[in-house]
């Protein structure tokens, strides 16, 4: 599962590492960033475009937008057919801008969280869909994030992670809108062990009103105490 994440570049950086076209309206750095919050994706409409979309995938057919909290991660053995993701994963894919992500490592004294990073320095481009549902007549914009096995990094760690699309090659496929949907499907994999890095940081980034740079920062656990 992938339930938090940072993104803190600047609007021209994301446009810059995309190809795509920047909105009028700012973002806001987060080095937090929950599910609900709207973020920026990629998606392509004849060209890349930037979009801020709510994290939480709402389906066309939803009644209930409410829908959205139980749909952050969608699991990539199951994209193709369940009834939730399939029409998104066919016409709607996206690119999920992220600077690092965390995670939480299960140790016998607690939860740790860990902030994973892109070692080359870059921008992370999870695989995702997006969703438009209408709601009294009103339309809501929304997107999920793919998710597979461990690769070696994490696998000691939790038990899935995000696809990370890392080429240049496999950002464009997962964009094209007429792209063979068996050639999607084998995008859906964990990225190499070498395209990653983690350490460990503070445990203020449990509750999601924690959003300050110091959250992505180093911190050393001290086995004999482990509460703040």
């Amino acid at each position: 599962m992938c339930g938090r994440y940072t993104l803190h570049s600047s609007l021209e950086e994301i446009a810059t590492e995309f190809a795509a076209k920047a909105p009028k309206a700012k973002i806001e750095k987060r080095y937090n960033a929950a599910p609900a919050q709207k973020l920026p994706i990629i998606i392509r409409q004849q060209q890349n475009y930037i979009k801020l979309f709510s994290w939480g995938l709402v389906p066309s057919w939803a009644k209930d937008p409410a829908i959205g909290s139980k749909m952050i991660n969608a699991r990539s053995e199951t994209i193709a057919e369940k009834p939730s993701f399939r029409s998104a994963f066919r016409k709607r894919r996206c690119l999920v801008p992220v600077n690092g992500f965390y995670e939480w490592h299960k140790t016998s004294s607690g939860k740790r969280p860990v902030y994973i990073t892109p070692t080359n320095g870059n921008l992370f481009a999870f695989a995702g869909l997006w969703e438009v549902c209408e709601q009294q007549q009103q339309p809501i914009h929304s997107f999920t994030i793919a998710t597979t096995e461990p690769n070696n990094i994490l696998k000691d760690i939790h038990n899935r992670m995000p696809v990370i699309l890392t080429s240049n090659e496999a950002r464009n496929l997962w964009l094209q809108q007429d792209a063979p949907i068996e050639d999607c499907l084998k995008l859906l994999h964990p990225c190499k062990d070498e395209e990653m890095q983690y350490h460990y940081v503070s445990r203020k980034v449990n509750a999601t009103y924690n959003d300050s740079p110091d959250l992505i920062q180093p911190v050393v656990y001290d086995e004999q105490s482990e509460f703040f």
